[in-house]
């Protein structure tokens, strides 16, 4: 664990470039409140890296670093004057507090606002007050354990009613599968993008994409939209979506958890594959109580 009273970001935040100027000052003021980032521009798109060096939690300026982190976002959100926008974002945080790591994720709201996930690991056991260590009578510590094997089989009985071992055992079972049973849509962009599932976690927050070139890639990056729609007939309109979504640079990814309800989408961009063939991309999973079962992507 890492030195109490400090913190490490990783992750990433990409999307459309709402201006140079704009992405600059902002990695300025962000770096004055804490938050170091490196910016990347490559067209009208934007990649901003987080510094994943160690650092004090007492360089941080305007509150802790949850607080700090999330007022640095919306700022960034704000950029784009209220209108909605395509962020993709798998920034995170660690926190080392009193014993502790604290572990937060950050989303980013179509309507700009950011949502978090925080969870506490590794908590330390106080230290025994002086003279509290004194050996206690063996048969108090007998009583003890005595008593404490009774509860224990109390609640396995308990359990073998109230638990679905059954569902616990497949949850456990699709755990150790690199897809984890997670199923993907991703026909509407094969012929000129295709994706695979590389491997699913969803104890971390994220799936792990294999992005290729489709066999009509060259001919999208060839195709100037600019010129009128084809009639009815001759380019359906799924296919110019498709021909749309490649020409900007970025495709959608849809979650749906296990009971089918839609719980969120991400931007998967694609512009790595101007420069090669494949790459292995990420794109983070909404957090709800129920496993992520269905990814379907679309233009």
């Amino acid at each position: 664990m890492a030195v109490s009273g400090t913190y490490t970001l990783d992750g990433l935040l990409q999307g459309p470039n709402p201006g140079d100027e704009a992405v600059e000052n902002w990695v300025q003021q962000a770096a004055k409140s804490g938050l170091d980032f490196s910016l990347e521009l490559d067209g009208g798109q934007f990649s901003l890296l987080a510094s994943n060096a160690e650092k004090k939690t007492s360089r941080l300026v305007g509150g802790d670093l949850q607080s700090v982190m999330t007022a640095a976002l919306e700022a960034f959100s704000a950029l784009y004057g209220g209108s909605p926008a395509p962020l993709y974002s798998t920034l995170r945080s660690r926190e080392s507090r009193g014993g502790a790591e604290i572990q937060t994720l950050y989303f980013i709201q179509p309507d700009g606002k950011v949502s978090v996930q925080s969870r506490k690991i590794g908590t330390e056991a106080p230290p025994p007050p002086p003279g509290a260590a004194a050996a206690k009578p063996k048969r108090h510590l007998l009583l003890q354990g005595c008593g404490l094997l009774a509860l224990l089989t109390l609640l396995g009985i308990v359990s073998l009613f109230l638990v679905d071992w059954k569902e616990l055992f497949h949850r456990t079972k699709v755990m150790v599968q690199p897809s984890q049973g997670v199923e993907l849509e991703s026909s509407a962009t094969a012929d000129y993008v295709s994706i695979t599932i590389s491997s699913v976690k969803q104890l971390d927050g994220y799936v792990e994409l294999e992005i290729k070139r489709g066999p009509r890639w060259a001919e999208a990056k060839a195709t100037d939209l600019n010129e009128p729609v084809p009639q009815a007939g001759t380019l359906p309109w799924r296919e110019f979506l498709a021909l749309q979504a490649v020409k900007r640079g970025y495709v959608y990814c849809c979650f749906y958890d296990e009971r089918g309800v839609y719980t969120g989408e991400s931007m998967l961009p694609l512009d790595q594959l101007n420069q090669q063939e494949s790459f292995l991309g990420q794109t983070a999973i909404p957090r709800t109580r129920a496993m992520l079962k269905k990814l379907v992507v679309k233009p």
